[in-house]
C-alpha cells in the first residue's frame, strides 16, 4: 500500500490549513459573518472542484501524473498561502476536491477484487491518520512553511510509489445524465443527511459552552472521535456486507433519534456537564457505517462515469455545509438547530426510501463494495 502514502500528507496538510487559516481570520478581525463568508467561499470551491475533477478523471487515463499533479498544486497554494493566506486557502478548498476520488480511482484500479474490500479499508485509515496529525500540527506548529513541506513529502511519495499506468476513461455522456436523473433521490438524501451532520457538529461548541464545560472539551471529543471513525473503517466493511440498506436506515434513524435527544436536553435546560460528549461519541461514529453501506447500494450499479457521480455526491456534501452554516442564523436557539437537523434526517429517510422503491431495492441486499473516494470527508 506505499502508493496511498502521499495521500497520508496532503490530507495533514489539508487538515492542518483547514483548521488554522478560520482560527486566526477570526483572531484578525473577530467577525463572525466574514469567517462565515470565507467558509462558504472555500466549501463553494471544493464543490466545484468535486464535479469538475470527477469529469476530469473519467476523461482521463493518467493517475500518476495527476497525483504528481495534486502535490504541485499543493506546494504552490502553500508558498501563496504563506503571502496571502485567503487566496491560499481558497485555493486549497479547490484542490483538495481531487485528493479523495484520485486515490480511490487507484485504489479500483489497481487492486484486485479480492483486494479491494482490505484495500480501501486501508485507504480510509491512512486517510484518517492523516487528518489526526494535521490537527495536532495545528496545535504545535500552525506554520505555512510546514503546509509547503507536507506537499513537498506528498510529491516525493507520489513520484516514487504511485505506479504509472493508464486507467480506464469513463465517460459516457448519455449515460452520464442518465445515472444522473436515476440518482435524484440518493442525491438529496445524501445532501440533507449532511445537512444535518454540519448543523450538529457546528452547534455543538455552543452547546459545550451552554453546559458549563472548558474549551478543551470539544477539542477532546473531536480527537476521541477520530479515533474511534479509524477503528470503524477498520472493521465496518465485514459488519455492514449484506445489509447494506438495514444500516442506512439505522444510521438515519440513530442520528434523528440523538438530534431529536439533544433538542429536548436544551429545552429542559438540564445541565449534564461532560455527559454531552456520549451524544457526539453516539453521532459521529455512525458516518463510517452510513457511508461504507450508502455507498455500496448507489454506486454499484454504475458501469461508467463513476467519478463524476462521485463527484456530484462529493458537491452535495460541499453544498451542504454551505447551506448549513447560512440555515443556523434561522435556528435562533440551540433547540431549535437541532430540531432542524433532526428534519433534515427524516428527509434524507424519505428521499431514500423512495430511491429504493424506484428501483424495487427494499429487500434486496445490496453488493458489499465500498468507497470514500468515499469517505473522506467529514460528518
Amino acid at each position: 500500500m506505499k502508493k496511498f502514502i502521499g495521500q497520508f500528507f496532503i490530507t495533514a496538510a489539508l487538515t492542518e490549513i483547514s483548521l488554522v487559516y478560520p482560527v486566526h481570520f477570526y483572531a484578525l478581525y473577530h467577525s463572525m459573518l466574514l469567517l462565515g463568508l470565507i467558509t462558504a467561499l472555500y466549501n463553494g470551491l471544493n464543490g466545484i472542484g468535486s464535479y469538475l475533477w470527477g469529469f476530469v478523471l473519467d476523461n482521463m487515463k493518467l493517475r500518476k501524473e495527476l497525483s504528481i499533479g495534486l502535490s504541485i498544486m499543493g506546494i504552490a497554494s502553500g508558498i501563496t498561502y504563506s503571502v496571502n493566506g485567503l487566496i491560499g486557502y481558497s485555493i486549497i478548498g479547490f484542490i483538495s476536491s481531487l485528493d479523495a476520488p484520485l486515490y480511490s480511482l487507484i485504489l479500483l484500479e489497481t487492486l484486485t477484487e479480492e483486494e479491494l474490500v482490505k484495500g480501501n479499508s486501508i485507504l480510509s485509515e491512512i486517510s484518517l491518520a492523516g487528518n489526526i496529525a494535521g490537527s495536532i500540527l495545528a496545535s504545535v506548529f500552525p506554520n505555512p512553511l510546514m503546509v509547503t513541506g507536507l506537499f513537498l513529502l506528498s510529491l516525493i511519495s507520489n513520484l516514487t510509489f504511485v505506479p504509472k499506468y493508464d486507467g480506464k476513461t469513463n465517460a459516457n455522456r448519455k449515460e452520464m445524465f442518465n445515472d444522473i436523473k436515476n440518482l435524484y433521490y440518493p442525491v438529496i438524501s445524501y445532501f440533507a443527511f449532511n445537512l444535518s451532520a454540519e448543523l450538529f457538529f457546528t452547534v455543538y461548541v455552543p452547546l459545550n459552552y451552554s453546559m458549563g464545560n472548558p474549551e478543551y472539551v470539544v477539542f477532546l471529543s473531536y480527537t476521541i472521535l477520530y479515533i474511534v471513525d479509524e477503528f470503524m473503517y477498520s472493521k465496518v466493511v465485514n459488519f455492514v456486507k449484506g445489509k447494506e440498506v438495514r444500516y442506512i436506515y439505522f444510521s438515519i434513524f440513530g442520528r434523528a433519534l440523538i438530534s431529536l435527544s439533544l433538542a429536548l436536553l436544551v429545552e429542559t435546560q438540564l445541565k449534564i456537564g461532560l455527559g454531552i460528549m456520549g451524544f457526539f461519541m453516539a453521532y459521529g461514529p455512525i458516518f463510517p457505517l452510513y457511508s461504507t453501506a450508502f455507498f455500496s447500494v448507489v454506486v454499484k450499479g454504475l458501469k461508467r462515469n463513476r467519478a463524476t457521480i462521485l463527484g456530484l455526491l462529493n458537491a452535495a456534501e460541499d453544498v451542504a455545509s454551505i447551506i448549513g452554516g447560512l440555515v443556523l442564523g434561522l435556528a435562533e436557539t440551540l433547540s431549535g438547530a437541532y430540531m432542524m437537523s433532526f428534519y433534515a434526517l427524516a428527509v434524507a429517510m424519505f428521499s431514500f426510501s423512495a430511491y429504493l422503491s424506484s428501483k424495487g431495492l427494499q429487500s434486496k441486499p445490496a453488493s458489499p463494495q465500498k468507497k470514500k473516494e468515499y469517505t473522506q470527508a467529514s460528518s
